[in-house]
């Protein structure tokens, strides 16, 4: 049974830890080529949202998973006057492109959506992935276009350090 916030104003539903071990013969219908691959990257990905999650709650922070009418982020947060969301990527240097470009285009709709349902705060978007891009001018490009670009080193070095 899924608890259900009673506050509407409030994004998002309680954070639950993911599942990290997931395997592909479980979904026969994936269709995913390579359940390896596919494995690693699910799994990856699952890893680095429970961190992050884990991450916000010991600075203050209340992470948040998307309630089903609302776009489909990986997690988000809140402050008095700012709503957070993060889409996660898993990376390999073969699916780096591919994995940022995907991540780029699915923030801006969700963050587009949320703008027009929040409109007592500002939207702040943010892209979560397992270790910093090789090709450097992504750091530029999603600075220009205000999106955070996350990876587990910058929670080392106090990323968000308090609420």
């Amino acid at each position: 049974v899924e608890s259900v916030d009673e506050d509407q104003n409030i994004i998002g539903l309680e954070w639950q830890l993911l599942n990290e071990e997931s395997r592909f013969d479980a979904f026969p219908r994936s269709g995913i080529r390579d359940t390896a691959k596919g494995e690693r990257g699910l799994n990856a990905h699952s890893a680095l949202l429970n961190l992050f999650a884990d991450y916000l709650k010991s600075v203050g922070h209340d992470p948040r998973r998307p309630k089903p009418s609302e776009p489909q982020f990986d997690l988000a947060w809140e402050t008095e006057d700012r709503l957070w969301i993060i889409e996660a990527k898993s990376l390999t240097d073969e699916n780096e492109e591919s994995q940022l470009r995907t991540a780029l285009g699915q923030i801006q709709r969700y963050g587009w959506h949320l703008r027009q349902e929040y409109t007592n705060k500002t939207v702040f978007m943010g892209i979560l992935v397992e270790k910093r891009p090789h090709q450097e001018d992504w750091l530029s490009t999603l600075a220009e276009l205000s999106i955070e670009l996350i990876w587990p080193d910058r929670l080392v070095n106090g990323f968000l350090s308090r609420p």
